[in-house]
C-alpha cells in the first residue's frame, strides 16, 4: 500500500499488517503487528489483532492481555469487542458473549462485515434448537 510509505511507527506496521491480512499472508500479518505493538504508540488494531491472534492459537492469557491493552486505547472499538466476545465464549462465558454479540449487531455505524462476523459468531455459540 502507498499510504504507508508515507506513514511511520506503529502506524505504517499495522497498515502494512492489514494489507498481509487482506492478502491472507498470515505470518506476515503477525510479525508486523508484534512490530508495531512494540513501537512508541502502539495501535489499537495491532493490539487487538495480536489479542485474536493468540486466541485462535489456544492462549486465553495472551489475548487477554493484548486485548486490555487495545481496550484501554479503543474501549468501543467493535472488532476489539468482537475478540472479547470470542474469548469469553473460550472461557465460558457464553451468555455474556452473546449479550455483547447481539449489541455488536444492533449497534448503528458498525460496518456490515463486523455485524456478519458478530452474527457467524452468534450461531455458532448459541445453543441448537
Amino acid at each position: 500500500i502507498s499510504l504507508s510509505k508515507k506513514l511511520s511507527g506503529s502506524l505504517q506496521k499495522t497498515i502494512e499488517g492489514m494489507a498481509a491480512e487482506i492478502k491472507s499472508q498470515w505470518q506476515d500479518a503477525s510479525k508486523l503487528y508484534f512490530e508495531a505493538s512494540r513501537m512508541e504508540n502502539p495501535t489499537w488494531y495491532s493490539l487487538s489483532a495480536l489479542g485474536a491472534l493468540w486466541l485462535s492459537a489456544g492462549n486465553a492469557d495472551h489475548c487477554e492481555k493484548y486485548l486490555s491493552y487495545a481496550q484501554e486505547e479503543a474501549p468501543n472499538a467493535s472488532e476489539i469487542q468482537l475478540t472479547k466476545a470470542r474469548l469469553l465464549a473460550a472461557q465460558g462465558f457464553k451468555e455474556d458473549a452473546r449479550l455483547l454479540l447481539k449489541k455488536i449487531c444492533e449497534a448503528p455505524g458498525n460496518f456490515m462485515r463486523t455485524k456478519h462476523i458478530a452474527n457467524a459468531l452468534l450461531r455458532q455459540i448459541s445453543p441448537s434448537p
